[in-house]
C-alpha cells in the first residue's frame, strides 16, 4: 500500500487530477473535511450502541470518478493484454492473462479440455473442501486448471510440430507434469509375423535414486577406527553374505543336512558345516549401476567395490581385502579387478593375484553404467581346479545397449589346488563370519603378505577412493550368465534369470535353489537421509535381509540424487502383438547387432516372409489394474523361455491348467507382502480420462483406430484361462484308457501327476 500510494503521487493520469482542483476545495469546505480526499482511508469506527458506527467517507466527487475509473482500467487491462496473448507463461503474474487461455488453446486449434470443471462452486473458485470435509487447499481449483492450461500452452508449438506422431501424445501429457513412460500404457499394435516372446520389448522410464560418495576421499590425514575408516568419510557396508544352508544341489555341501523341517531347519534340514553357509562357498557375481560427475578435482584411480573377509588373524583380524574393483580414467581409460582368495601367504612360488582388465572403457564420463564381476566355481563349468572369472560392464541407452565390454578367465585360487584354502568357500581363522562388500575409502594395512595386501602386489590392489555416485547395488549366489545381465543392463529394475522357476529368489526348497539373488539394495529406499550420527541403513529388497550401512555421511542430510532413466522391459502383454518400434532394420555387418535385433548378415536384397510386418493402425492408452504388477513380474525372467515352454508345449494341450505357471506365479507372489490398493489408481484415471483423454484424441492422425483411454481390469500375467482338449485318448491303447494304469500314464503325458 506505501509503493501504491508513492505511486499515485507521482502519477498524472490519476483520475483526481483530471478534474479542476477547486471542486476538491468547494467540497472539502462543504462538507467540513480535513483533506481534500476526506476520509477515504478512516476505517470503521463506533461503540455497541446500536446505530453509533461510522463508516470512512470520501468526496462525493471521488468516489464518483473512481467508479469510472474502475471501468477505465478494466478496458485498459484488456488492451494491453492484446501484446501478450500469444505469449503464455509459467508465472501467472506475466504473459497471457488467464482470462485468455481458452482463447489461445482455440487459436492453436484445440478445444480447451475440461479440467477440473466438474467440482463444486465452492471447490472450484475457492478451494473449499477439495480434498475432504472441512478440508482447503492454498489456492482454489480454477487456479490449478489455469496453471495446467498454462503449461499446455507454453509447450504447445512443440505438440503441432509432432502433430501425428507418439512424441506429439507424450508432449502433451507430460505439459500437464505426467510421465507418460511410467503411469500408462501407451499400446502401438503390429509387429513382425514371426517373433520370440523375449523380442517383444516394451519401452519404459523410472526416477532413478543415486547414492552419492562424493567426500569419500575425506578420509585422508584424518583419524581412522580400526578397520581404516574415517567417520567423516563415506562409505557402505553390506552385511555378511553368509545364512544356512537350507538347499540341496549345487554347490554340493561338505556337511549333511540335519534339523527336516524343524525350528530353524528347512525343507531338506540345515548343513551342519558352516562353510556351506557362505554366499561365496560356489559361483557368485555382483553388480552395481555407477555414475561419475564429468567435472571436479576427484581421483583418477577409484575402487568401485571390494570384498573383503574378517576373522582372528591377520589380516582378517583388521579385514582382509580379497578382490578389487577399479576405474581408471586419464589417457588410457580402463577397468581393472585385482583378485587373490588363497590363504596362503604371498611369495614367489605362490600365485600371483589375477589381474582383469577392460582397456578403452571410459566409465568416468557422466553416463550410467552396469559393471559387474564373478566367479564362476570350477566344478559348475566342468573343469578340474581353475574356476573362471568374469568381468563385465555396459551402458544402455533408450533400452538399447550401447556399449558393451566383457572379459573373462580362468585362474587357480589356490598354488596347490586345495579348496580348504580358498577364502571364498571355506570358514576359519581367515573368514570367521563370511566375506561382505566394501565400497567408500579405507586406509588399508599394507605388508602382510596375504591377499591383497602383500607389498609385491601392484599398489593399485589396495586404492580404495570413490568419489562418484551408486545404485542397484546386488549380490547373487550364482554365476550370472551374459544373458541375464544383458537384460539387467537394459532394464535396471530387472533381478531376471533365465530359470526363475530354480532361482528366482522366494524359492528356497527345490534342487539349485542356493544359487539365486541374496541382497538386492536398490537406492529406492523408505528412508533418503541421515541420521544424526551420519548414518543410513539401506534395506535389502529381497527380503534376506542383508541390509547396507553407510556412515560417515554428512548428518541429517538428503544423500540420494534422482535421474530419470529410460529403459524397456521384456514386455508382459506377450498375448497382444504391440510394438513401439517400427524401425526393424533386417540386416547389420557387425555380429553383435545380429544378435541384439535378431537379424541377418548384410547384404540382404529381399525381406523374408516370415519378417514382414504385420502393422495395423490400432492406438490405444490403457490404465490397467494390473499393469505395476506385471512390469514387476518380468522383472523375474531374463528371456521368456519359461513362460514359452510353460504355455506352449504340446502336452499341454490336454491338461485343465498350465502347471509351470503356477510354479512361477506361487514363486514370484513370496514375494509380496501386502495387498494391492486400486482405488486411488481408479480416481486418477477417472481424472485423467476426463480432463486430458479430450486432448489426446485432437493430436492422433486421422487414419488411427484410437481405442481410447481404457481402464482395463484383466489378469496378471502369470493367470490365463485354459481350454482343455479331450481326443487325448487316441495316444493310448484301448486297454489302457479306463483302468487306472491308463489314467496314471494319460497324466504323465499331459505334464500333470495327481496323487491318489
Amino acid at each position: 500500500m506505501v509503493t501504491a500510494s508513492s505511486y499515485d503521487t507521482q502519477n498524472p493520469n490519476l483520475i483526481t487530477r483530471l478534474v479542476p482542483d477547486h471542486y476538491f476545495e468547494e467540497g472539502k469546505n462543504y462538507f467540513a473535511f480535513s483533506s481534500e480526499e476526506g476520509q477515504i482511508v478512516s476505517p470503521y469506527s463506533g461503540s455497541s450502541i446500536p446505530g453509533s458506527g461510522e463508516l470512512g467517507s470520501a468526496q462525493i466527487l471521488s468516489s464518483f470518478l473512481f467508479v469510472w475509473a474502475k471501468f477505465f482500467d478494466e478496458i485498459k487491462t484488456a488492451t494491453d493484454q492484446f501484446s501478450q496473448v500469444l505469449s503464455p507463461s509459467y508465472q501467472d503474474t506475466k504473459g497471457v492473462s488467464a482470462n485468455f487461455l481458452s482463447f489461445l488453446m482455440r487459436h492453436y486449434g484445440f478445444d480447451p479440455p475440461s479440467i477440473l470443471t466438474k467440482a463444486t462452486a465452492e471447490q472450484y473458485f475457492h478451494g473449499e473442501n477439495t480434498q475432504g470435509k472441512y478440508v482447503n487447499i492454498e489456492e482454489s481449483l480454477q487456479y490449478v486448471r489455469n496453471e495446467i492450461l498454462r503449461r499446455l500452452l507454453i509447450n504447445v508449438r512443440d505438440i503441432v510440430s509432432s502433430k501425428g506422431t507418439l512424441h506429439s501424445v507424450k508432449s502433451a501429457i507430460r505439459a500437464v507434469g505426467i510421465d507418460p513412460d511410467i503411469v500408462m500404457r501407451i499400446k502401438e499394435y503390429g509387429g513382425p509375423k514371426s517373433f520370440d516372446l523375449s523380442a517383444l520389448r516394451a519401452k519404459r522410464a523410472l526416477i532413478q535414486p543415486f547414492i552419492d560418495l562424493s567426500g569419500s576421499s575425506n578420509n585422508r590425514n584424518r583419524t581412522t577406527d580400526a578397520q581404516g575408516f574415517s567417520s567423516l568419510s563415506p562409505h557402505i557396508i553390506s552385511a555378511y553374505l553368509t545364512g544356512a544352508r537350507k538347499e540341496v544341489g549345487f554347490p554340493v555341501a561338505a556337511g549333511a543336512f540335519a534339523n527336516v523341517n524343524t525350528a530353524g531347519g528347512g525343507f531338506h534340514g540345515t548343513s551342519t558345516d558352516l562353510s556351506d553357509g557362505l554366499f561365496t562357498s560356489g559361483s557368485w557375481t555382483y553388480e552395481g549401476i555407477y555414475k561419475f560427475p564429468v567435472s571436479g578435482n576427484f581421483s583418477l584411480t577409484q575402487s568401485l567395490a571390494r570384498i573383503h573377509v574378517t576373522g582372528t588373524a591377520a589380516p582378517s583380524s583388521t579385514q582382509g581385502v580379497v578382490t578389487n574393483l577399479l576405474a581408471m580414467s586419464g589417457a588410457s581409460p580402463s577397468i581393472k579387478l585385482f583378485l587373490r582368495s588363497t590363504t596362503d601367504a604371498y611369495t614367489a612360488a605362490a600365485f600371483a593375484p589375477l589381474e582383469m582388465k577392460l582397456s578403452g572403457v571410459n566409465v568416468m564420463d557422466g553416463n550410467n553404467w552396469n559393471i559387474s564381476f564373478g566367479r564362476d566355481r570350477n566344478d559348475d563349468i566342468g573343469t578340474v581346479s581353475s574356476s573362471s572369472f568374469f568381468l563385465r560392464c555396459a551402458r544402455q541407452e533408450d533400452g538399447r545397449i550401447f556399449q558393451i565390454e566383457t572379459s573373462s578367465s580362468f585362474y587357480k585360487e589356490d598354488p596347490g589346488g586345495n579348496p580348504a584354502k580358498i577364502v571364498f568357500q571355506k570358514s576359519g581363522t581367515m573368514n570367521t563370519s563370511g566375506a561382505f562388500i566394501a565400497i567408500g575409502s579405507q586406509s588399508l594395512h599394507r605388508g602382510t603378505n596375504v591377499f591383497l595386501h602383500s607389498s609385491g602386489i601392484d599398489g593399485q590392489a589396495n586404492i580404495t577412493d570413490f568419489n562418484g555416485e551408486i545404485a542397484q547395488m546386488r549380490f547373487w549366489s550364482k554365476g550370472l550368465t551374459k544373458t541375464e545381465w544383458k537384460e539387467h543392463v537394459r532394464n535396471p529394475a530387472s533381478v531376471g534369470v533365465e530359470s526363475p522357476e530354480n532361482n528366482f529368489n522366494f524359492n528356497t526348497t527345490i534342487s539349485g535353489a542356493f544359487q539365486r539373488l541374496r541382497m538386492d539394495t536398490s537406492i529406492d529406499q523408505p528412508v533418503s537421509a541421515s541420521d544424526s550420527t551420519g548414518q543410513i541403513i539401506l534395506t535389502d529388497f529381497s527380503q534376506n535381509g542383508m541390509h547396507m550401512t553407510g556412515s560417515g555421511f554428512e548428518a541429517s542430510t538428503t544423500l540420494f540424487n534422482y535421474e530419470k532413466i529410460l529403459y524397456s522391459s521384456i514386455s508382459p502383454s506377450f498375448d497382444s502383438l504391440e510394438n513401439a518400434n517400427k524401425i526393424r532394420p533386417r540386416s547389420f555387418l557387425s555380429s553383435s547387432n545380429i544378435s541384439e535385433f535378431g537379424a541377418s548378415k548384410a547384404p540382404l536384397y529381399e525381406i523374408e516372409p516370415n519378417d514382414e510386418p504385420q502393422d495395423d493402425p490400432r492406438f490405444s492408452i490403457d490404465f490397467s489394474v494390473t499393469n505395476a504388477l506385471n512390469e514387476d513380474i518380468v522383472t523375474m525372467f531374463a528371456t521368456l523361455d519359461s513362460i514359452d515352454d510353460a504355455i506352449g508345449k504340446g502336452n499341454i494341450q490336454f491338461s485343465y491348467d498350465y502347471p509351470a505357471l503356477q510354479v512361477l506365479r506361487d514363486n514370484y507372489f513370496n514375494k509380496l507382502e501386502r495387498k494391492v490398493n486400486f482405488k486411488e489408481f481408479l480416481e486418477f484415471f477417472r481424472w485423467f480420462d476426463q480432463s486430458i483423454g479430450t486432448m489426446i484424441d485432437q493430436v492422433i492422425p486421422k487414419k488411427t483406430d484410437f481405442l481410447g483411454v481404457n481402464f482395463v481390469i484383466e489378469p496378471h500375467s502369470l493367470e490365463r484361462s485354459k481350454l482343455q482338449y479331450q481326443y487325448d485318448g487316441q495316444y493310448i491303447g484301448e486297454d489302457f484308457r479306463s483302468d487306472l494304469k491308463g489314467i496314471i500314464l494319460l497324466q504323465q503325458f499331459a505334464g500333470k501327476l495327481t496323487k491318489f
